[in-house]
């Protein structure tokens, strides 16, 4: 099994963020198809996709609101049981960050971005 390091992962989301830039979200994902490039630099509990960690584990919806509505719900218990790491968090948190700056325009990045950070908190980061 491969594991990058954090400066491995910010300079691959750099990468994906430069691609938001250059394309709308939907011909992004059109143009990646079914293979999510989040399920192949992020890290996830146990290696599952990127889309069963974002429905399944932290359950942030469709949308700012939902995500920050998913906030008052989230616990460290139900992370850790989960598998969620601190710094799976922050890879997530500082990924949606990056895609909120260069995009400002993504209808989900701004509250999953604030997701994130709450799990991150909640697993002890600042």
């Amino acid at each position: 099994m491969l594991t990058a390091t954090n400066q491995e992962v910010l300079v691959k989301q750099r990468e994906i963020v430069d691609l938001l830039t250059e394309e709308t979200w939907d011909n992004f994902l059109g143009h990646l198809g079914p293979l999510s490039t989040a399920t192949v630099f992020l890290p996830t509990p146990g290696g599952m996709g990127s889309a069963d960690f974002g429905q399944k584990v932290m359950k942030w919806g469709r949308g700012d609101a939902d995500a920050l509505a998913r906030m008052e719900t989230l616990t460290r218990e139900e992370l850790e049981q989960s598998g969620v790491t601190k710094d799976m968090a922050q890879a997530w948190r500082d990924f949606y960050k990056q895609v909120r700056e260069q995009n400002p325009g993504n209808p989900s990045a701004a509250g999953r971005e604030k997701l994130m950070q709450r799990a991150y908190e909640l697993l002890g980061g600042q």
